[in-house]
């Protein structure tokens, strides 16, 4: 695992351990900078709304797929429970991206940056066989 790796995967875990305690301000510390952008102080209300319906359980980081220098799918395996229902175990692509300011990737050329997670792509769920 490459040090860009281990910051990407790191990101998520502490995504995932924010959700699972139900605490959406570090959730918030966890978001890549564009998003991050859009929302300013409410960003950690937004995160709740879309992420408070399912009480995450418990996870499991499974694979790294890397698309660029700024750009890695961490692949999850969730257990989450929603109202009404049993159990829930889905497989989550969650993207994550390295960012030298909103709008501005780093990677290749520009060294440095700052990993993090796009929230939208953890909300689609793909099915376990």
């Amino acid at each position: 695992m490459t040090i860009s790796e281990r910051d990407a995967t790191d990101k998520v875990r502490d995504f995932l351990n924010a959700w699972r305690l139900r605490d959406w301000a570090a959730m918030a510390r966890t978001i890549q900078l564009t998003p991050a952008s859009h929302h300013g102080g409410r960003l950690a209300d937004y995160l709740r709304t879309w992420f408070s319906p399912r009480m995450l359980v418990s996870y499991s980081i499974e694979d790294t797929v890397i698309f660029s220098d700024c750009m890695m799918e961490i692949r999850v395996l969730i257990k989450y429970l929603h109202p009404g229902t049993p159990g829930r175990r889905v497989e989550l692509r969650v993207n994550t991206i390295c960012e030298l300011a909103p709008y501005t990737p780093a990677g290749g050329e520009v060294p440095g940056g700052v990993w993090g997670v796009n929230p939208a792509s953890a909300l689609r769920e793909y099915v376990v066989t």
